[in-house]
């Protein structure tokens, strides 16, 4: 499964949040194991790095991004998704952003604590409960 990561649920794993961490740590943990392939946006990285940075120092947020980008790949697809967000039926521009980036490559979907607006334009979104627990049939269904 082919996945963009909305910047929320890597912070629910960088910041300990509860009661999210769970969830969260476990698909970082399917995407190192390789059973999700996760993606972020471009944006995702330089935010994740300011808002760890404000809680470690400047070397400790470089690590956070050094190892993210270890683990997912970057989805890149130019100038046509943030034209095509400016006309999304998505209200909040970022969230329309992602989901440019979800349709132009062909991702299977989003993973996001906020499906909601997602939904209502169309793209496939997941909570991430949701992707934990496909992840536990597909082990179940492997077993």
């Amino acid at each position: 499964m082919r996945l963009l990561f909305d910047i929320n649920v890597i912070l629910d794993v960088l910041l300990q949040r509860e009661p999210f961490v769970a969830n969260a740590a476990a698909l970082l943990n399917a995407v190192e194991l390789g059973q999700i392939h996760g993606y972020l946006a471009p944006h995702a990285v330089t935010t994740i790095h300011y808002l760890v940075a404000k809680h470690l120092d400047q070397a400790g947020a470089r690590e956070v991004v050094a190892r993210l980008l270890r683990l997912f790949d970057i989805a890149i697809a130019g100038r046509v998704v943030f034209d095509t967000a400016t006309r999304s039926k998505i209200h909040d521009f970022e969230d329309a952003v992602q989901a440019e980036y979800v349709l132009h490559l062909g991702l299977d979907a989003i993973v996001t604590r906020n499906l909601d607006d997602y939904r209502a334009a169309g793209v496939i979104a997941y909570s991430p409960g949701e992707v934990v627990a496909w992840l536990h049939r597909q082990s179940a269904d492997e077993g």
